[in-house]
């Protein structure tokens, strides 16, 4: 290559590389994205290892940092209570989980291991034992078959119209099972994926013997270094439910798979290596699909890059030499496809194409076109990024690509908020009715929520549990007046009142009408309850997805100036990503605004952390105080494992009980009554579901005035919104016998 050639590769490859800088994939962002999803991953270890339940962790493409690449999410699911180690250490000790296996590695099929069973409760199958367990003849042994993933209870989640593809179960997402994933991952909403792929595995803490090369092979680079070959063999391995699609015994072996190893070397790759691999990736996508099919996938690309990275120093891996970067990947990944035989990373004896199915045809029409597409390299990057112009200015690209991480990073921002705001994971520490049980998981959650970044509102948000939980083992006590629980009970209700302004506030506001704290409880409640409730009128996520909308609108007209763009980033990298504390990070915001800067963004953060609104939220646990219409509201269905309220409603209903029990004057049970009925009346946008309950708050506060009449009339129409069987106002008017007119014509019938 001629002196002017390489100059020319070398600005082509910087001016590519400022391209997908501006375009959003500079390693600052993709390393926000891959620190969020570690985060949600580490949340959701915390809960499920205090319940002792499945943990879900998000792998694949969004952990990696390309949210928007791939269509599918994939989930990895760790089974609890099963233990497997290294068929060279017998015996061992039995301890309390419920399936002992022995892995033993099938050297006919490197890559996949059987698991002999030492011990297994069998309470954990659906049906008889042989479905899950193969007696060997020859050696007398048990096999777990890879159809055990059945039996996890997890899919019980999953919606009904589900299908399984090797070790995955998957499904298109419904909005239940939206809500479901949001405890394992946050969502742009514009890039939500489209089919969730569900794979169960059982972990293990040893490094296996068949990747035992991998630890001592001869590297041409220093890549992975020392130290990181170091804490990738304490990671371990997970043992995948499905076998070989070459093997007569496919259904006894479980794929030896390295998520957390994988995740841990896309960690540490540089910005032009993180290139390379989008690019790759987008070759699979919009180049080999139709022509390769399900034989070159992500996975596949993924490998080739970390063989590449094997043999190529650091110093190769630069943005002026990008270009000749992603062709020489390319180049490799050819010379897999023309040998038909593609090396596991770790386990180089295992040939990831499948010779049945990457057939003699389809191998040759593969290398063909990788042939083709190398010859012509300037129109290949044109193919897999059809915006990309060589010969275009880019202009401003630091200032842009400020912009881009600031949007990314309020995106982030909003979408982790959210997350945390829905708190089905949390709710799973509420189990049965044991107060004793419960609180004792949630000081287990508090202690190692410590180690979790952005960790101060979900303290907040189990602070507040603990606060409703010893408020309950108060109520139990003799001696109320100065115990050692009514003192936890004031400590953690003060610690979770500032949490968002309705879930938190109005759970302790429910425990103070029922403690006789009397000034305090209607302060709290007239913090909802004061306005016209129109902020309510609007889900929380609805507001916060406008708000961040008309933010980043602002962002990209430059109304902010460069230098406020340069504060702003400032306080990203060197407060908010150091101390990872969004109530601190907001306070520096602060700071700056009281002299005067302008920061569009600002709303947007102060509604996803100081600011947030949301549903009260109950369980079954905290029944006891609970007013009797919302008591009735979680017993009406048994099957409930909490029960939500609409903020202004539920508050509304606090204040009429409040004023019912410290004998105000009808007036202002009238004027909280009037509240009501404009609510129910007005706002369109509530579900009915939901204005449903209102009435059945409104019909309560009317019995207790004595008028039968306008509780008769809120009943029939809580029943005609919603008429269901499980609808309280179905069971007034039955238990009460009240004599409405018209009500036998009520289309009743019960919700599925």
């Amino acid at each position: 290559m001629t002196y002017e050639e390489c100059q020319h590769l070398s600005k082509g490859s910087k001016h590519l590389s400022m391209y997908l800088n501006e375009s959003g994939k500079s390693l600052p962002i993709v390393k926000l994205f891959q620190n969020s999803t570690r985060r949600h991953n580490e949340i959701n270890e915390i809960i499920s290892g205090v319940i002792g339940e499945y943990k879900p962790a998000i792998v694949g493409s969004y952990a990696e940092g390309f949210e928007d690449l791939d269509s599918d999410l994939d989930v990895m699911i760790f089974v609890p209570n099963f233990e497997v180690v290294d068929y060279k250490i017998e015996p061992f000790n039995i301890n309390s989980v419920h399936c002992h296996t022995i892995q033993q590695p099938d050297e006919r099929h490197p890559g996949y291991s059987k698991l002999s069973v030492i011990s297994l409760d069998f309470r954990l199958f659906k049906e008889t034992r042989d479905r899950y367990i193969y007696k060997d003849v020859k050696d007398g042994k048990n096999y777990l078959k890879n159809n055990v993933k059945e039996c996890i209870h997890y899919t019980s989640d999953l919606p009904i119209d589900i299908s399984i593809h090797g070790p995955a179960y998957s499904c298109i997402p419904t909005e239940n099972l939206e809500k479901t994933a949001l405890e394992i991952a946050p969502f742009d909403q514009v890039n939500d994926p489209k089919h969730f792929d569900f794979v169960s595995g059982i972990s293990s803490k040893q490094w296996p013997a068949e990747a035992a090369e991998w630890k001592t092979r001869k590297r041409t680079s220093n890549w992975p270094t020392t130290k990181l070959v170091e804490h990738i063999i304490n990671t371990g391995y997970v043992l995948a439910g499905v076998g070989s699609k070459e093997s007569k015994e496919s259904e006894l072996q479980w794929r030896v798979s390295f998520n957390e190893a994988e995740q841990l070397m896309i960690e540490s790759l540089n910005e032009t290596q993180m290139h390379c691999l989008f690019l790759l990736k987008l070759l699979k996508r919009i180049c080999l699909l139709n022509i390769a099919g399900k034989n070159i996938t992500s996975y596949t690309m993924k490998t080739v890059m970390f063989l590449c990275l094997e043999e190529k120093s650091v110093g190769f891996w630069q943005p002026s030499n990008l270009v000749n970067c992603f062709y020489f990947c390319v180049s490799k990944l050819k010379s897999f496809v023309d040998r038909g035989f593609l090396p596991n990373y770790f386990i180089p004896e295992r040939n990831q194409f499948v010779a049945n199915e990457f057939t003699s045809d389809i191998q040759t029409k593969t290398k063909e076109y990788l042939e083709g597409f190398l010859k012509n390299q300037k129109d290949g990057i044109s193919l897999i990024l059809p915006s990309y112009k060589e010969n275009t200015d880019i202009i401003c690209s630091p200032y842009i690509c400020q912009l881009n991480f600031i949007q990314k990073w309020l995106k982030n921002q909003l979408f982790t908020a959210y997350s945390y705001s829905v708190g089905h994971t949390l709710f799973k520490l509420y189990d049965g009715y044991n107060i004793q049980h419960i609180y004792k998981r949630c000081n287990e959650t508090l202690d190692k929520l410590t180690t979790v970044r952005y960790r101060q509102p979900l303290i907040k948000k189990v602070q507040n549990f603990m606060g409703v939980l010893q408020y309950l083992l108060h109520r139990e006590e003799k001696d109320r007046v100065d115990s050692d629980s009514r003192n936890k009970y004031s400590e953690y209700m003060k610690l979770s009142a500032s949490g968002d302004l309705t879930h938190n506030p109005l759970r302790i506001a429910t425990c103070y009408l029922d403690d006789g704290v009397k000034e305090d409880c209607l302060n709290i409640i007239r913090r909802v309850t004061d306005s016209d409730g129109q902020l309510y009128k609007q889900t929380h996520r609805q507001r916060l997805q406008q708000t961040l909308h008309r933010d980043i609108k602002a962002l990209f007209n430059k109304s902010n100036t460069v230098y406020e763009n340069i504060l702003y980033t400032t306080i990203i990298n060197d407060v908010d990503l150091v101390h990872q504390d969004p109530y601190r990070t907001i306070h520096e915001f602060e700071k700056l605004k009281d002299k005067g800067h302008v920061f569009y963004g600002y709303d947007t953060l102060i509604l996803a952390w100081k600011e947030c609104y949301f549903d009260v939220t109950f369980m079954p646990a905290e029944l006891p105080v609970l007013p009797k219409p919302a008591a009735l509201e979680l017993c009406i269905d048994n099957s409930q494992k909490h029960i939500s309220f609409h903020p202004f409603l539920y508050a509304l209903l606090l204040e009429f009980l409040w004023h019912e029990k410290y004998g105000s004057v009808n007036r202002k049970k009238e004027s909280v009554l009037e509240k009501f009925e404009n609510y129910v009346s007005t706002a369109s946008v509530i579900p009915n579901e939901q204005k449903s309950v209102g009435l059945n708050f409104m019909a309560y506060c009317y019995s207790l005035q004595k008028d039968t009449q306008l509780a008769s009339r809120c009943l029939v129409r809580s029943l005609r919104l919603n008429p269901i069987r499980k609808n309280v106002a179905y069971w007034y008017m039955w238990y009460k016998k009240y004599r409405i007119k018209g009500s036998r014509e009520l289309s009743l019938y019960s919700k599925s």
